[in-house]
């Protein structure tokens, strides 16, 4: 009877191990189609969303509609917003955007964004700084290239149009700057 019990145990604990090693594999065979079929993972917007205002920078984070990822090193994102925590409406809207990133940095393995692309995007001004009280977008069709390193904040190829000007260059801004306090 001892017998018996014992290998009850260890055919419920068989059984339980290969639901296990079925679900890991169902996971992975869903993870190789996405990858064969569209060339990308796709991200649960809830979740990602929900990661990207826990990470907000200076009261500002980013939002999306639909995220891949990309084993080639980059996240893609589609109907991006950028909100800031004091303003309702969002102050810069795009249709897409790819986060360029490195899984293995400085020995270890951890997330770092090493640049942004966006195209196709719109700077608004607020409504409580517009002269008119209304939402009024500044800068369209706006596309760059941005990339950060440990001194400066690099904008490449910046593209934008503000009615009949058009805008074109490069912008390298020293963090020293952003982060310093004004002196008395």
């Amino acid at each position: 009877m001892k017998h018996t019990r014992r290998v009850k145990g260890i055919t419920l604990f068989e059984l339980f191990f290969d639901l296990i090693l079925l679900l890991v594999f169902s996971a992975l065979t869903f993870v190789a189609g996405c990858l064969l079929l569209y060339g990308s993972i796709p991200v649960p917007s809830e979740w990602a969303n929900h990661l990207f205002a826990e990470k907000k920078a200076g009261g500002v984070h980013i939002q999306a509609e639909h995220f891949r990822l990309k084993l080639n090193g980059e996240l893609q994102l589609a109907g991006v917003t950028v909100h800031s925590e004091r303003i309702r409406q969002p102050i810069v809207e795009a249709d897409n955007a790819a986060l360029e990133y490195e899984l293995w940095s400085d020995g270890a393995l951890q997330f770092k964004a090493t640049g942004l692309v966006v195209s196709n995007g719109t700077l608004h001004l607020p409504a409580v700084y517009a002269p008119d009280g209304k939402r009024t977008p500044i800068l369209e069709r706006m596309a760059f290239h941005l990339t950060p390193s440990a001194q400066l904040l690099r904008v490449d190829s910046f593209a934008a149009m503000h009615e009949d000007i058009r805008l074109r260059g490069t912008i390298e801004w020293p963090l020293g700057t952003l982060h310093a306090e004004p002196k008395s």
